[in-house]
C-alpha cells in the first residue's frame, strides 16, 4: 500500500527547478532509459499555460509523477500523460493513489470532464480498475505497445 506521499500540483511557471529537474529526471530515468526508447521525452507540452504537473515525494524522494493537459480541441476530454513511478516504489500503490488525485480534482473541476489516456499495455489492469475502458486496438508508439483508453464523464 502507498505510504504517505506529498503532493506538489502546479502549473510549469510554478515548478522550482529543483522540482523540475526531479521531473524529467524521473522521466528521461523511466521512458528513455529504462524502456530503451529514444524518443523527444520533452515534447512542448510541459510548459504550456493549460499543463498541470503533479509530483508525488515520498520524504524529499519524487517517487511519481503524471501531467494533465488541457482538454483536446473538439473532444473535450481532459488528457492524462507521462504517468510514471520510480523503480524503487513501484508495487506500492502509488500509480493509483497519484491517478485517483488526478481524477478526483479532473471531476473536480468539471464533473461532465471525460479523461483520456494512451496506455502502455502492461498498465492496462491499474487503468481498467480505475474505471478507463479500451478505445483502440493495440498499437505501438515509440515501439511499445499502447491502448487508447476513456474514463467517461459522470452523467
Amino acid at each position: 500500500m502507498a505510504r504517505s506521499v506529498s503532493w506538489v500540483v502546479r502549473s510549469f511557471s510554478g515548478l522550482t527547478k529543483c522540482e523540475l529537474y526531479a521531473m524529467l529526471q524521473l522521466r528521461v530515468a523511466v521512458f528513455v532509459v529504462e524502456q530503451k526508447c529514444a524518443y523527444n521525452e520533452i515534447d512542448g507540452q510541459d510548459h504550456l499555460d493549460s499543463t498541470v504537473h503533479y509530483l508525488g515525494y515520498d520524504d524529499s524522494e519524487l517517487s511519481c509523477y503524471a501531467r494533465k493537459l488541457a482538454p483536446v480541441e473538439n473532444s473535450g476530454t481532459v488528457r492524462i500523460g507521462r504517468v510514471v513511478v520510480a523503480h524503487n516504489h513501484r508495487g506500492s500503490g502509488l500509480a493509483t493513489a497519484l491517478l485517483q488525485k488526478m481524477i478526483a480534482d479532473i471531476v473536480s473541476e468539471n464533473p461532465h470532464q471525460a479523461i483520456e489516456l494512451s496506455a502502455q499495455t502492461e498498465a492496462l489492469k491499474l487503468y481498467q480498475q480505475l474505471g478507463f475502458v479500451e478505445t483502440s486496438d493495440m498499437y505501438l508508439e515509440d515501439d511499445i505497445p499502447h491502448i487508447d483508453m476513456l474514463l467517461a464523464a459522470k452523467a
